[in-house]
């Protein structure tokens, strides 16, 4: 029921009890009606121990006198004094009020965030109070309500809560309420861990609508696509800058504010793109066995089975673990665990034996299997029906590949032995039966014999007798066998009638009847055979004699006497050497020793004074001894030795050098006086080799003839020969030493026939003195000469009185500096078999007037005229002998030969600097080594139609040349490296003006350029350039326009005459050194000074600063970067 009902049924019930009991005095209740207040109240009341205060000591329920309501309008209720008159018709006296003191509350503040609530506990003291409720009051119920103490958080801000007692004491609690921090709570598809959110869409998904997705407990979000909040995302669709999603990662961020509008948290949001992986299965041995597709960020289950013959499958490995189903993010691959099975293999031998029967195999692994033995045959190999399964030294030819327990079978071959059947004798009979038989097989050898002969009996390898008779039968075993069948024959003995010389070797040698013999007798050097004798019957005069043998045994002789040429001396010999050690007569005049003569003893021909000329195959006598020390001593005697040292009547008294060799081949002389007869005057050599000083000082010698079986002539050889008036040179002579003919100062003609001696050095003097006394010499070269060696007349110091040279058909080279300084030479005819001229050939030949090159001459060495100047022309600044150009005037700055020039001589036109063009007419058929060497100004030269040769580095050094050849490709003749500078050359020139690196060189204005595509290069320049030069942005050549972009590197460089360049704007490029060395150049104006970049090889780019001043260009080009390349953008 109401309050309100409930008060008046109270009041009627008291009226009633007072006028039934008639009491003499009533208490009396008043009921007090409480104002409302405008503040949400609750009253309580609270006791001491915390309980509710509606009871009253006396155990009746605090609400039966009356009932107090906090609601607007209520009304008061009876006090706890009150009873019911009719509760049990005793009267009580009236209880004592006990009046609250104070209250308190547990909290006096509070902290809460939106939606928080907490409960505050008042406590009223004293405890026995009468009136323990409180009412419960907000100050601001937008920030905080209160309920029976019950504080709830509504919105942000401070409020009071005030506890107050029905007799008006108070207690407050502050009360501040933060705002909410907003969070995520819910993300529909995404999983959220703590402000990282994750969404898996399939790859079918390009977009992501997060607006109705997306759930916050409080305040609002956005969308962004940067960290930083700058790229909003308005319609809140997750998409690529595209408009779709990229597979794999795209990451978002949502950013979430409080009711306040402050930033409270920024959630990363990465969405997911599926996209299409494989997934490969790999087997045991890594191939791939099946692959299919699935999509990243789901789970993947196996679902492929695999199995192969030989092997147990286990499970597929992913990273060496059995794979277990996961999310795949990439590309997956699984490797089959498998065990290769082990198989049984029974082993059948076929007819041999074999150590085990059986053996452990493993599949898809090599193997082994033992040896089987079988005498007589050979194992071939194990077979699996007819599949050979192992090699025959029982390895496995491939892995076990059997996925079953199998058999093997052994197979063989029956072995062939070899039967050798030989005969001492091939005439006396034939055999058969040789050859190889198999195993075990029956064989018969068999011996025929011939006439004449009586057969022995078959021989086993030990020379045993295995058996008389012709035929024998055995059974082939295991091993090769050899049977000799031998015959009965005769002996031969070969004797000597002295011991001078040897025969063959037969010595009662055996020889079969029938056979044919030959016999050699070979007497030692110096005897002569006389013939083969049967005792004393002649049966030959040769020294070779043969016969057939007849059946009896047989001796022969041979016989020998002295050579004819011989008796004149005393000797001694064997069969590779022999010594004259004297001679019968010493009156004769004449001595000629046989060219088989090794050695001639000292003093062999002393006393032979009325000799004028000797012939001798050996000159000299060299003999060796050795020292205590164990050092080997080779004493080389020279020609005198021969005549002895004691002296004879007719004996000149002759000093002549012995030199010594070690071993170390240290050389020591020491003068040795001979006596050599004064009669001498003639001498030929007919041996191999004229030792060093081996005719020094043979003054009274007149002639000398060397034999074309001489090769070299040693130094010193004829020294002081100063009698000697001629000399011929044979034709092998290879080399002559030095000084050879040194002081043969009455030598008046020169015969040399040597076809090829090797090149004499500059210092080897071979006919030093010769001539110096004034008497003229010829020199007469035979029509066996090649060559003329190299520095064959040059002396050092004076010249030669060469007057007359003449030189037959057939030679072919002059070498260099061959008649250095021949200056009393006037005049020579070159042969036209000559084809080359060396350096310095006739350089210093003042007197020559004459001369005659012919044409077959294709060459003509560095200065090979120098000094000659009887034979030089001069035209046009150009020099020549007869039709060679061979130097130039130091004026010269262009040449145009004249028209019968035929060739242009080495170096003739060497550092002709001031030489910028050069035409060459159609008559020059030869340009020489070096013909134009360090021509550094030298731009263009024009080569004619008919030079078919053209020597190494003919332009060398001239960088800055393009050279135009009228012929259309380079002719056979031309050297290698006739362009070792590698110019730009303009082939079939007349007809096209283009190079062979594509470009046009021309020269416009004084700067060269290449020119291609209608761009033109400024490259490398002649040196004489100087004063300032202005490049211009384009060039006309031909009619046809080119811009200028580069200046190529090494293109100004060593113009020392350089002092400033302009260079356009349209130049973007300058290479390395393209002003290096040039020494003057002051000043480099840059039309654009802006954007240059130097760079070295291997190095960064910098940019170039201060270019617009001309001084500091000039510098950087010439100097500081100078070894860059430079470019602009």
């Amino acid at each position: 029921m109401s309050k309100r009902k409930f008060v008046s049924m109270v009041l009627l019930a008291l009226a009633s009890a007072l006028c039934l009991s008639c009491a003499v005095f009533f208490t009396a209740c008043s009921i007090n009606i409480a104002p409302q207040s405008s503040q949400s109240t609750e009253q309580s009341g609270i006791s001491s121990d915390g309980n509710e205060s509606g009871e009253d000591s006396s155990g009746n329920d605090g609400n039966s006198g009356g009932e107090q309501s906090g609601s607007s309008g209520g009304e008061s209720g009876e006090d706890s004094g009150g009873g019911d008159s009719s509760g049990g018709g005793q009267e009580n006296d009236e209880p004592q009020v006990v009046e609250v003191t104070s209250v308190s509350l547990d909290k006096t503040s509070l902290t809460l965030e939106v939606s928080e609530s907490e409960t505050l506990t008042a406590t009223v003291l004293p405890g026995n109070a009468t009136e323990k409720a409180v009412t419960w009051t907000s100050s601001v119920q937008s920030v905080a309500t209160v309920a029976n103490g019950r504080v709830t958080a509504v919105g942000s801000g401070v409020a009071t809560i005030t506890a107050t007692t029905n007799n008006g004491k108070t207690a407050t609690c502050t009360v501040t309420v933060n705002a909410a921090v907003p969070a995520i709570t819910q993300v529909e598809g995404a999983t959220i861990d703590g402000t990282d959110i994750f969404m898996v869409v399939d790859h079918t998904t390009d977009s992501v609508a997060l607006l109705n997705k997306v759930t916050v407990s409080s305040g609002r979000w956005d969308l962004y696509s940067d960290i930083l909040g700058q790229k909003r995302i308005p319609t809140k669709i997750a998409a690529g800058s595209d408009g779709k999603l990229q597979n794999g990662d795209n990451v978002f961020y949502i950013m979430l504010e409080n009711e306040n509008g402050d930033l409270t948290a920024v959630y990363t949001l990465t969405v997911y793109r599926s996209y299409a992986v494989s997934v490969n299965y790999y087997n045991h041995k890594n191939v791939l066995v099946h692959s299919e597709t699935a999509y990243t960020g789901y789970e993947y289950a196996l679902n492929f089975d695999y199995s192969t013959p030989g092997y147990t499958f286990h499970a597929w490995e992913e990273e060496g673990a059995a794979y277990q189903t996961r999310v795949l993010w990439d590309a997956l691959s699984l490797y089959a665990d498998m065990t290769a099975n082990e198989y049984t293999v029974t082993l059948d031998a076929n007819g041999g034996t074999v150590d085990t029967t059986e053996q452990k195999v493993t599949y898809d692994e090599a193997y082994a299997f033992p040896l089987p033995e079988h005498e007589g045959h050979t194992f071939l190999g194990w077979y699996v029906g007819s599949t050979q399964i192992t090699e025959a030294n029982g390895d496995g030819i491939a892995v076990w590949s059997y996925a079953a327990n199998q058999t093997a079978t052994a197979r063989w071959s029956v072995n062939r032995y070899n039967v050798t059947l030989r005969r001492n004798d091939t005439r006396a009979g034939s055999v058969s039966g040789a050859g190889e038989h198999d195993y075990g097989e029956e064989v018969m050898i068999t011996a025929f014999t011939n006439d004449g002969y009586n057969f022995l009996g078959w021989y086993d390898e030990n020379d045993e007798l295995v058996t008389a008779d012709a035929y024998y039968t055995f059974i082939m075993g295991t091993d090769a066998l050899t049977y000799t069948a031998k015959w009965d024959y005769y002996t031969v003995t070969a004797q000597q009638f002295s011991a001078n010389g040897s025969v063959s070797d037969y010595n009662n040698r055996k020889v079969s009847a029938g056979e044919t013999v030959t016999l050699t007798a070979t007497p030692d050097l110096g005897y002569v055979c006389l013939g083969w004798y049967d005792g004393e019957t002649l049966l030959t005069g040769n020294a070779t004699y043969s016969f057939v043998m007849d059946r009896q045994n047989i001796t022969y002789t041979a016989k020998w006497q002295i050579a004819a040429e011989m008796i004149p001396f005393t000797f001694t010999s064997t069969q590779t050497t022999c010594t004259v050690t004297g001679i019968a007569d010493n009156t004769v005049t004449e001595i000629v020793v046989p060219d088989y003569v090794t050695d001639i003893s000292h003093g062999a021909f002393s006393g032979c004074s009325s000799l004028e000329s000797i012939t001798l195959p050996v000159v000299g006598v060299s003999q060796t001894f050795s020292s205590g020390s164990g050092y080997q001593y080779t004493y080389h005697y020279p020609f005198g030795s021969i005549f002895g040292v004691s002296s004879y009547t007719g004996g000149i008294k002759t000093q002549q050098f012995v030199y010594v060799t070690d071993d170390s081949g240290t050389v020591q002389f020491f003068y040795e006086d001979y006596y050599i007869p004064a009669s001498l005057s003639s001498v030929t050599i007919t041996g191999v080799n004229i030792p060093n000083y081996a005719f020094d000082n043979c003054s009274n010698l007149i002639s000398v003839t060397i034999e074309d079986s001489v090769t070299s002539i040693g130094y010193y050889a004829f020294r002081d020969c100063t009698g000697l008036t001629s000399i011929t040179i044979g034709n092998n002579v290879t080399s002559i030493g030095d000084y050879a003919f040194d002081d043969c100062t009455g030598l008046t003609k020169i015969y040399y026939n040597a076809v090829e001696v090797a090149d004499l050095n500059s210092s080897s003097n071979v006919f030093y003195n010769v001539g110096k006394i004034g008497n003229d010499i010829e020199v007469i070269f035979g029509n066996t000469v090649k060559y003329i060696p190299a520095n064959l007349f040059r002396v050092d110091s004076y010249s030669p009185n060469i007057t007359r040279v003449i030189i037959s058909d057939g030679v072919i080279s002059i070498g260099n500096c061959a008649f250095l300084n021949c200056n009393e030479l006037t005049s020579i005819i070159i042969p036209n078999s000559v084809t080359s001229i060396g350096n310095y050939a006739f350089s210093g030949c003042s007197g020559l007037t004459n001369i005659s090159i012919p044409n077959s001459v294709t060459s003509i060495g560095k200065e090979a005229f120098s000094g000659c100047d009887n034979l030089f022309q001069t035209e046009n600044g150009v020099s020549y002998v007869d039709k060679w150009v061979i130097g130039f005037d130091s004026s010269l700055t262009s040449v145009t030969l004249r028209n019968d020039t035929i060739g242009i001589a080495d170096s003739a036109f060497s550092s002709c600097h001031g030489l910028t063009g050069v035409t060459i007419s159609d008559s020059v058929t030869s340009i020489g080594r070096y013909a134009f060497d360090n021509c550094t100004d030298l731009t263009s030269i024009t080569i004619g139609n008919n030079v078919t040769s053209i020597g190494e580095r003919a332009f060398y050094n001239c960088s800055g040349l393009t050279i135009y050849c009228r012929a259309a490709s380079q002719p056979t003749g031309w050297n290698s490296d006739w362009n070792f500078t590698d110019c730009p050359v303009v082939w079939n020139y007349g007809e096209n003006n283009v190079a062979d690196d594509g470009y046009i060189y021309t020269v416009i204005d004084g700067v060269r350029y290449a020119l291609k595509d209608g761009v033109a290069i400024v490259v490398i320049q002649g040196k004489t350039l100087n004063g300032i030069i202005s490049i211009p942005e384009k060039v006309t050549y031909l009619e046809t326009s080119y811009s200028v972009t580069s200046i190529r590197g090494s293109a100004f460089s060593s113009c020392h005459g350089l002092t400033g360049v302009i260079i356009p704007d349209s130049v973007t490029s300058i290479g390395r050194y393209a002003f290096n060395n040039c020494t003057s150049l002051t000043s480099v104006t840059f039309e654009n000074p802006d954007g240059w970049l130097r760079k070295s090889y291997g190095s960064a780019s910098f940019y170039i600063s201060n270019l617009s001043d001309s001084s500091i260009a000039a510098t950087y080009l010439t100097e500081t970067y100078c070894s860059y390349d430079w470019s602009r953008s």
